[in-house]
Order: C-alpha cells, then structure tokens, then sequence
C-alpha cells in the first residue's frame, strides 16, 4: 500500500515498526562474524514487532505498506515525505530491503480454533526459502540455494519438522 493513502495513525505506526525492525536488523551477525554469532542472541532482544487495533483500523495497510516499501525491487510508489520523516527513516528502509525476508501474513481472524500457528508459520519459511532461491535478482543471499550441501541439508531438517509438527498436531486435537 502506498505511504500517500496511510493516514496520519498509521503513518506513525508504520515509521515506529520501521525503527523496531531496523534495530533488530542491526543486531544480526555479519558475514565476518563468527559461525557461531548467528546461533547465540547475545543482547537477549526481542524481535517481535506487534501491530494492535480495532477491526478497520489500517493494521493490515500498515504491514504491507512496510512490505512494498523494503521489497529490494518495488518501483513505482509514493515516496514518503522525508521532510515529515528524517534522514534516518530512509537509511532504515535501505537497510531493510537489504537483509529483510518478509513472510505471507497471517490474517488472525478467520482461524479455526483447531489451528497451528507454528506449523503455518514453518510453511511460510520454507516458501520464502524457495521464492529466493528462485530469484536470481535478489542479491541479499548470496550462497544459499542452486546446489549448496548446507543449503539443501538446512531445507530437508525444515521438512522433518514440518512433518512432526504436523503429526504432532494432529494427534493432540480433540475428538
């Protein structure tokens, strides 16, 4: 969605989502860290960002405006008014569509009550997985995908859990 149709509420929530993620991608480990970095969160920080409000409030608009907007190939909108912003707010929108994988959302409402939010959440992982392994223009990932051993082994561990959650799943609902 473009910035010039968000009104000023969601103006405000999507400029303080954008800060709260740039934070978080800043904490990630760099290629030159150590293997390791990856596998321990030293500063212990949540990177959680929760979009709250009434039925109609503009959540949903809020989310995909901050999704077209670090996509690293969108063209086409509205340039937010940095004047309203800051310098910081496009350096944080750069930043993100260099190290930003977005996932399909999931719309919260409309769910059976007999539904697995980390089985869901474990498919969209691995459909972002494969969306960039098929693109060739994204170059955020380098190495993963077309052959790579650790790649491929890393994408067979994610199906064996997807498969015991799902087995898992099923056998805890009720009858």
């Amino acid at each position: 969605m473009d910035w010039s149709y968000l009104n000023k509420s969601q103006q405000e929530a999507f400029r303080r989502s954008l800060y709260v993620i740039e934070e978080a991608v800043e904490g990630l480990p760099t290629t030159q860290e150590s293997p390791l970095a990856e596998l321990i969160d030293v500063g212990r920080e949540s990177r959680s960002v929760f979009l709250s409000g009434d039925r109609g409030s503009g959540k949903t608009s809020v989310l995909l405006s901050l999704m077209a907007y670090t996509l690293p190939y969108r063209s086409g909108l509205t340039p937010p008014d940095y004047k309203s912003t800051n310098d910081r707010f496009e350096t944080a929108l750069n930043k993100m569509k260099k190290r930003v994988v977005w996932l399909k959302p999931i719309d919260m409402e409309p769910l059976p009550v007999a539904f697995s939010l980390l089985a869901s959440i474990l498919i969209r992982i691995e459909e972002a997985c494969e969306r960039i392994t098929r693109s060739n223009r994204d170059d955020r990932f380098r190495g993963p995908g077309n052959g790579d051993a650790l790649f491929s082994e890393a994408m067979q561990e994610l199906q064996m859990l997807q498969s015991e959650i799902s087995l898992a799943w099923e056998s805890n609902l009720p009858e």
